[in-house]
């Protein structure tokens, strides 16, 4: 390694924006996982739970990969404050974006609750808010692009309102 300082290499290990990912490399793919609209459950949803019942897409393609990879990178322009963020939540929204070089990056969110600005969420594991209206935009990204759902026992309808 040549001249890399320790602080520089521990702020890029816990960044949580840091993936292997090289800098503006485009996700060749995404699989995309969500609970269907006007669906309640009578138990905590988990990765697991929504990856059973959830509806599932996944998008082969650079175009809809990095469209979505964008509008969560845009989310991300929320105050951050650290004494807020939850490391557990709901799981309604789960987002694995594949790279060409290997790499992946991993972005969990739930839902907008009441009198609350931003969603829950995490970005590779560490806690992060995202902005209340992305769940929107990553539906009408989803309908817009035309994927085929493929979880054949979702738990309710997965064309949206």
């Amino acid at each position: 390694m040549k001249n890399l300082s320790i602080p520089a290499l521990a702020l890029a290990l816990l960044s949580p924006f840091h993936c292997s990912a090289d800098e503006g490399e485009a996700p060749r793919a995404v699989d995309v996982f969500f609970v269907a609209d006007g669906v309640s459950f009578g138990t905590r949803i988990d990765d697991i739970i929504l990856e059973k019942i959830g509806c599932t897409y996944t998008f082969g393609d650079t175009g809809t990969a990095s469209k979505l990879l964008k509008l969560m990178e845009a989310a991300r322009d929320v105050p951050q404050d650290a004494s807020d963020l939850k490391t557990k939540f709901e799981v309604r929204y789960k987002f694995l974006f594949h790279f060409q070089s290997g790499a992946s990056i991993s972005i969990r969110f739930g839902q907008k609750y009441l009198n609350q600005s931003y969603l829950d969420g995490s970005w590779n594991s560490v806690p992060i808010h995202l902005r209340a209206e992305l769940a929107e935009q990553v539906r009408a990204t989803i309908r817009n692009a035309g994927g085929a759902q493929t979880n054949q026992n979702a738990s309710g309808s997965c064309a949206g309102p």
